[in-house]
């Protein structure tokens, strides 16, 4: 069995169904607990971005994506969710995606968030854990995409909308605690081509 395998097997309960495909797992893992505090540090300088009144800013300043360690190591520990984390050529974590497999809707799976460390922008990490995922989700008899982001990220309706992706309609932002002025959610979707890549 592979060092993958084992890994998979070993996670309790696990429900999701994803696997590393064999091309990229030199560069890429699924995140253990012992991961817990890199990916809360990746992802939280990430989304630092969208603090503020201006640009792609929504949230007061200070709210962090994760707000504890606790929310993170909930999802962490979902079954039905892995985080894929990217690694540079000395090992270090360049970049983090979640992927989640929707319990009651097993030809689909959802993105996000994703991150990349400042030092890696521009590098392709985003890109390449994007098809990473869609490859795993693709594999594991998913048939969609979803993934959701606010209205205020323009950078990434285009972004996504470029890689195939189409809008589906809107939703009220419903933390609106956080929020630094109105905000709503764009709900997209991918239908996924079957896999080329082998697990």
């Amino acid at each position: 069995q592979s060092t993958w395998g084992r890994m998979l097997s070993a996670k309790k309960k696990m429900e999701h169904g994803f696997v590393v495909p064999v091309e990229a797992s030199g560069g890429l893992r699924f995140a253990t607990m012992e991961d817990l505090m890199c990916v809360f540090d990746l992802v939280n300088e990430s989304y630092r971005i969208e603090n503020g009144t201006e640009g792609y800013g929504f949230k007061k300043e200070g709210i962090n994506r994760y707000r504890s360690v606790s929310e993170l190591e909930k999802e962490l520990g979902d079954p039905h969710t892995v985080f894929l984390l990217r690694l540079g050529d000395s090992g270090t974590t360049s970049g983090v995606a979640s992927l989640y497999r929707v319990p009651n809707q097993r030809d689909r799976a959802y993105l996000g968030p994703i991150a990349v460390h400042s030092s890696a922008q521009g590098q392709g990490v985003g890109s390449f854990l994007i098809s990473a995922a869609e490859a795993m989700a693709s594999q594991a008899a998913c048939t969609w995409m979803d993934l959701c982001f606010i209205n205020w990220r323009t950078d990434l309706e285009s972004y996504y909308l470029k890689r195939g992706y189409e809008i589906t309609g809107s939703s009220d932002f419903t933390a609106t605690e956080v929020l630094s002025r109105p905000a709503k959610l764009i709900h997209m979707q991918k239908q996924l081509q079957p896999s080329k890549m082998s697990s």
